[in-house]
């Protein structure tokens, strides 16, 4: 019986931590991910723009192979998730591969309320929700800018 009970565990968790791993066109976010800007259209303050010369803050996020996704602040993990692709777009032909668009819907440990979203090119992209949101007091977007290292 003990034995069984262990097999069944085994398996729940084998199976309840469910993640895409990045490979085939998925493989083009995998590396770290720098913050360069966030531009805030502020209810409150108007346009800001965020860097981290006016900040004193560095960001990153790092997508790894296995389907994880990590966020840094001053090179110190603030989290770390599960990534489930919900939607990923990335423009096959016609242009230039260092400039061909991406965009990407991503749930956070299978979690559909909690997602991060993301567009731009191979080598810079735009988050939508960090390090800055549009939730934050008096924020109405954020446009958050990362380049590739």
């Amino acid at each position: 019986m003990r034995y069984l009970i262990c097999i069944v565990g085994i398996i729940l968790l084998l199976f309840s931590c469910k993640k895409d791993r990045l490979i085939g066109d998925k493989k083009i976010l995998v590396g770290t991910w720098n913050w360069h800007s966030s531009l805030l259209v502020d209810e409150c303050l108007g346009w800001t723009e965020h860097t981290p010369e006016n900040t004193g803050k560095t960001y990153k996020v790092v997508f790894t192979k296995k389907g994880t996704i990590q966020f840094y602040e001053n090179d110190i993990l603030l989290r770390q998730h599960n990534i489930k692709f919900d939607e990923l777009y990335i423009q096959k032909e016609g242009i230039v591969e260092s400039y061909r668009e991406i965009s990407f819907s991503i749930s956070l440990d299978g979690d559909p309320e909690n997602k991060i979203y993301g567009s731009g090119t191979p080598n810079d992209f735009q988050f939508n929700n960090f390090p800055y949101a549009k939730d934050e007091e008096c924020v109405v977007h954020a446009f958050n800018y990362f380049r590739k290292e």
